[in-house]
């Protein structure tokens, strides 16, 4: 029959083996693409399987319902140019978009790039396609195995008859500009670098491949967002026309859409217990297992025009009137929708685990951030400023002062920062709920080369401080600043012990409080070991910890009984002048005109931050003892030490003072202890004490003898050993090196 129909459009021709084959594939390229959208191929084709997904299965998009809308803008039949979507994370984004590639390999040709943030990412993008290919129906028999000659199926590119698709990492403007495509799929935009070889952001330099595409082109973006000040896909949300999936109430029939802060518990600290209080005026609770499948069935995705116009609004909601609706879909060329993690199916993450991941990111900034990336589906607006000095200066304790170590205080630890004629050290301690408070900044006067100015250190790092308890407690750790004076602070470092003090440098755009680092032993032949190092050192994320200050002194306290998560404690003889240098700089964005890329940088507001750069480095210095992954079991072990240590101290002060006429102080018990100063006049911004050189006070009342002491004459005897919290056995002991002068190392 073939042979015949082809005989009468092109005349008589000679058979030969091959020509069924030939006017079969002359037929199939006559005949019009079939009348299918995106979504119809995936229902009919498109087989989930492992491991992608716990079973192997059929893609069913009314188990994703949201997914439809999107699919089927990028359908040949739509006239939609531009989708962007922007997620928390497993609601299907990237599967939307593989549906649509599938869908391109099977009935609509041509060559579609697929960018992915980095080069290892599009290995794994392409793995991943190519279980697409092998599983799914009649993909197979037209990309070729990658093990067949000349197959052209590699992990670069997927070739099929009319097309193409390329693999593309963002962070290559080479690949970006390789090819001019007229579909682009850029999976988690927000993961791509901002710049790529100083051209603009990837998907300006990819979308530039479209232009000479004239109205042949789609381009589909998606991604869980990051920062908002420069968060790509949350430009293209405000970009298009912010579309919501809107859903009825089972209980008034009228249009809501899910947002985080609705979610309530029946029962605190039971997120099985939770509920959705629905915003419509209903007052009634939706229940997820009861409610969330049918509602998601009959959802409908409604743009920003008409949700804030109160008339067309309520046509749609209250009467049911499309047409509105129907009408600017037809016009609307450019799209983006937005959806969170409380839409996710029943069997994907429920709303109990949502409630569960709220709790356990209380007062934790990089759990807070990823709530509101992966879950509310939202960027997170970094905090680049801090309230005014002055404010936090009044909120500061009323009963606390310097070197008073509160009851909540389970660990101590220092930073300090180095300058040319001083060293600055803040002590911290750290408690439950992401809680510090500062009990002691110590300013050393001294040139940075001089031999005493480092005794000294070393001498404060001896330093004892009495808890609320009567425990002793030693700093735990210090974190000093290696960044300028490398092979001075390197030197004294050498000499302590590793397992307290450690050198540090700070990284900008290290995402995380600190890493591990090290400088190789050399040889005598001047090669370097490969197993030890002279020094082992640590990079700190100076940006992650400030922002992360930045947000902590941003809290506010809900009533004077509690303070949140996160909050900073400072003493009340804490001065004005060094709040200033706490606050001391602030994150500044700014968009380059060339390009349209934001770059974000610190902007000093104060002539010193020696504040600022102590407490980041106590800070790394308390994740550097694990205290951000510190549970409950972890707390109970500290404060178990603490009572433990401060009964000992109770005992040993007890039998020391027996042994001397029932004279003796704690002094005498513990040396290096230090007290709390003598309070000033608090009422003046300055008061208080930031050079605290001196040596520890002298208690304010004498020493008091024990109650029916014996009556016999005083022998001295030698302190006993106590035992103190945060103390750590030395590893090494290495002679101090001589000081010379070092060049700046910037």
């Amino acid at each position: 029959m073939l042979h015949n129909l082809y005989v009468d459009m092109m005349g008589e021709i000679e058979p030969f083996d091959g020509l069924e084959d030939l006017l079969s594939n002359f037929m199939k390229g006559l005949a019009p693409p079939p009348d299918l959208t995106v979504s119809q191929w995936a229902d009919s084709s498109r087989i989930l399987d492992k491991p992608f997904t716990k079973n192997r299965m059929r893609w069913r998009t009314d188990y994703v319902p949201y997914t439809r809308e999107i699919m089927d803008c990028l359908s040949p039949s739509s006239p939609v140019k531009r989708v962007a979507w922007l997620k928390s994370a497993q609601v299907a984004g990237s599967e939307t978009g593989n549906n649509w590639l599938g869908y391109t390999i099977a009935h609509h040709p041509g060559l579609l790039m697929l960018v992915n943030p980095t080069k290892s990412m599009v290995k794994r993008m392409s793995h991943r396609v190519q279980a697409l290919i092998d599983s799914s129906d009649g993909l197979s028999d037209l990309v070729l195995p990658a093990r067949v000659r000349d197959s052209k199926n590699t992990r670069e590119m997927k070739q099929f008859p009319g097309g193409m698709i390329l693999f593309v990492g963002a962070n290559s403007g080479p690949d970006l500009r390789s090819y001019a495509c007229p579909f682009l799929f850029f999976d988690e935009v927000d993961g791509m670098p901002n710049d790529v070889d100083n051209e603009g952001h990837p998907v300006a330099v990819a979308e530039a491949r479209t232009f000479g595409q004239g109205e042949e082109y789609k381009i589909y973006l998606n991604s869980t967002p990051k920062i908002e000040q420069t968060s790509q896909i949350w430009k293209e949300w405000l970009r298009g026309d912010q579309r919501l999936y809107m859903m009825r109430c089972p209980h008034s029939d009228l249009l809501i859409d899910w947002q985080f802060k609705h979610l309530q518990l029946e029962e605190i600290g039971r997120p099985d217990s939770v509920f959705y209080q629905c915003p419509c005026g209903c007052g009634k609770r939706i229940v997820e297992g009861l409610s969330k499948t049918a509602m998601l069935r009959d959802g409908l995705w409604v743009p920003k025009i008409i949700r804030t116009d109160e008339d067309m609004f309520d046509r749609l909601n209250v009467d049911g009137d499309m047409y509105e609706l129907k009408q600017f879909n037809a016009q609307s060329l450019e799209r983006s929708y937005a959806i969170n993690a409380l839409y996710s199916p029943i069997g994907m993450m429920s709303w109990k685990r949502i409630m569960e991941q709220w709790e356990q990111a209380q007062g934790v900034y990089p759990l807070l951030k990823a709530f509101r990336n992966t879950v509310e589906g939202l960027p997170w607006k970094e905090i680049g400023d801090a309230p005014d000095a002055e404010v936090i200066w009044n909120r500061r304790s009323r009963v606390n002062r310097m070197r008073v170590v509160p009851s909540e205080v389970v660990m101590l630890t220092a930073g300090a920062d180095i300058g040319q004629d001083h060293i600055e050290i803040s002590v911290y301690g750290w408690g439950r709920r992401r809680q510090r408070w500062l009990i002691e900044h110590i300013r050393i006067d001294g040139a940075y080369n001089d031999k005493k100015t480092w005794d000294r250190l070393t001498d404060i790092l001896e330093r004892r401080y009495q808890h609320a308890s009567g425990a002793i407690m030693a700093i735990r750790r210090l974190c000093i600043d290696r960044g300028k004076w490398t092979d001075t602070v390197d030197g004294w470092v050498n000499t302590q012990n590793e397992r307290r003090v450690t050198a540090i440098k700070g990284y900008d755009k290290l995402e995380a409080p600190f890493r591990w680092a090290g400088q190789k032993k050399q040889h005598a032949d001047g090669t370097q070991s490969q197993r030890k190092y002279s020094i082992k050192w640590a990079m700190v994320g100076v940006s992650y910890l400030k922002l992360e200050l930045l947000g902590n002194l941003n809290l506010a306290r809900e009533d004077e009984d509690t303070f949140p998560p996160g909050w900073l404690h400072l003493p009340e003889d804490v001065t004005l002048d060094w709040i200033k240098q706490l606050t001391g700089e602030r994150r500044v964005y700014t968009t380059e005109k060339k390009t349209g890329v934001v770059k974000a940088y610190w902007e000093k507001i104060s002539d010193r931050v020696e504040a600022l750069d102590c407490t980041n480095y106590a800070r790394a210095a308390a994740a550097m003892e694990g205290w951000d992954d510190w549970t409950d079991v972890e707390f109970q072990r500290e404060e178990q030490h603490l009572r433990e240590a401060a009964e000992d101290r109770r005992i040993k002060l007890y039998e020391y003072q027996q042994r001397n006429g029932g004279m003796g102080t704690i002094y005498d018990v513990v040396p290096g202890l230090v007290l709390p100063i003598e309070a000033p006049d608090f009422s003046k911004p300055d008061a208080g004490a930031m050079a605290l050189n001196a040596p520890a006070p002298a208690p304010a009342a004498p020493p008091q003898p024990l109650v029916n002491a014996p009556d016999k004459p005083m022998v001295t005897t030698p302190a006993p050993e106590i035992g103190i919290v945060g103390c750590k056995p030395a590893m090494k002991s290495i002679p101090m090196p001589n000081f010379g002068s070092d060049e700046d190392d910037d």
